[in-house]
């Protein structure tokens, strides 16, 4: 009896332990690690769902879409970053942020599981336009709070770790990526006799992985400076005097043009083009994710010792060659595309940490941060919508174009491969404006 009770004791100690850390310390890493199983859970709705995957793209062709279309349905998507101004100013009207930021986090999931099922019921001629309300609508939920969410993520990482959290948390993203693209591109590739009902359903499960990845974060403690965020429009003229944001938003503006053009694209011209099967294009993903978290680690390490800057230009050359090897691609050369995604591996470990990195060191901590988050939000987003309606309206021009130079034939997707190709060259150089020092640990955390 006595051991009963001592052991319920214990288990009960733990168990408070678990709900009240007993530091600030131990707050941080319990927030910090249900950061990362949002991210988890979040990539699963992402991998099954996204508007330029292939489930969607599947579903989209299956149900009569053209495949120039879904430039148009991408662009849509990152439109609808427009409302993230009318979130934040709803925002300062609202006391619990964190249960903000989470019921309209859910619309987003909630919404595309509801196109997906209406969809199945409109006459051919409608299904485009309610796609393209649905993908509007949805995308503008998640966008609502994307900055309290953004803001929220920043101010829980200390700066001292940054470059090492961020690295371990993308080396997570990637296990779990590896995990959910081989698996979906198996389900994918079975389904392939039941149309669009078949990858329907497939997105739906998606949506519920969505929820959950939303639901994930009433477990993570939000920080005073965001509870107490409150943006007007007198923030505006301190974000546009802030330098160091307006270089990083710069560079990263400059740099990714050639991606926003081609990136809708990329599973459209794998399926309908080059015939790779779903389970094939998983396989050359999950080989991709592998090599970037082998690298994740050393990434992490050497931006906090080089900066930004230097790791961005080190990894801007295998850029290049990747959008060469699309360009140069063809259905009896496709190993091109794997060697692609391979080097892309290499590249993204450096990136992906150097430019978030970036970004969290390039916004000063203040009441009106998120602002700065809307701010980048708006402009990426506004470009990417640019990007994907230019790529659509390109393609669409392109659709019976064949050029031939000496042995190589190239079609509309390979041409506007190769106009990024092309456009990277020289939007390398606005890497010169990304930061290139790191901030110096305390010595309290060197003795570590």
């Amino acid at each position: 009896m006595g051991m009963s009770h001592a052991a319920f004791r214990y288990i009960m100690r733990l168990l408070t332990r678990i709900r009240q850390p007993k530091t600030k310390m131990d707050d941080t890493r319990r927030s910090l690690a249900w950061f990362n199983m949002n991210a988890g859970l979040r990539l699963w709705y992402d991998n099954i769902a996204a508007i330029t995957g292939f489930v969607f793209v599947d579903f989209a062709l299956a149900l009569g879409i053209h495949k120039e279309q879904i430039g148009y349905l991408a662009s849509m998507a990152s439109l609808a970053c427009f409302i993230q101004l009318a979130g934040l100013l709803a925002a300062n009207a609202i006391r619990d942020k964190k249960r903000f930021a989470i019921l309209v986090g859910c619309l987003e999931p909630l919404l595309y599981m509801a196109m997906v099922a209406v969809v199945f019921f409109a006459p051919r001629e409608l299904r485009f336009p309610l796609i393209a309300l649905g993908v509007l609508f949805s995308a503008a939920s998640i966008h609502l709070v994307k900055p309290t969410i953004d803001e929220w993520l920043a101010s829980s990482i200390p700066e001292y770790i940054r470059g090492r959290y961020l690295g371990r948390r993308m080396q997570i993203v990637s296990v779990v990526s590896i995990a959910a693209t081989l698996a979906i591109g198996f389900i994918a590739q079975h389904l392939k006799g039941s149309g669009a009902k078949g990858y329907g359903l497939l997105l739906l499960t998606g949506g519920v992985f969505g929820v959950l990845a939303v639901q994930s974060l009433w477990r993570v403690t939000m920080p005073a400076i965001s509870a107490g965020a409150r943006l007007s429009w007198s923030a505006a003229p301190e974000v546009l005097r802030h330098r160091p944001f307006l270089r990083y938003v710069a560079a990263t503006t400059i740099y990714n043009i050639p991606f926003w053009l081609a990136a809708p694209y990329y599973q459209v011209y794998h399926l309908t083009k080059l015939h790779l099967g779903e389970q094939m294009i998983a396989f050359m993903m999950a080989g991709y994710f592998v090599i970037k978290i082998a690298l994740l680690p050393l990434a992490g390490r050497w931006i906090d010792r080089l900066g930004s800057r230097t790791m961005i230009y080190l990894v801007s050359p295998l850029y290049v060659i990747f959008f060469l090897l699309y360009a140069l691609s063809a259905p009896e050369r496709s190993w091109t595309v794997f060697a692609g995604w391979a080097l892309i591996g290499v590249a993204e470990a450096g990136f992906g940490v150097a430019a978030t990195s970036a970004l969290y060191s390039s916004v000063p901590e203040t009441t009106t941060r998120q602002a700065y988050f809307a701010f980048y939000n708006l402009i990426t987003f506004l470009f990417s919508a640019m990007g994907a309606a230019a790529a659509a309206w390109t393609v669409g021009r392109l659709e019976q174009t064949l050029w031939n130079l000496g042995p190589l034939h190239l079609e509309q997707f390979q041409i506007l491969f190769g106009i990024s190709f092309l456009m990277l060259i020289p939007c390398i150089l606005g890497t010169s404006l990304y930061p290139g020092k790191k901030t110096k640990m305390p010595a309290a955390v060197k003795g570590e």
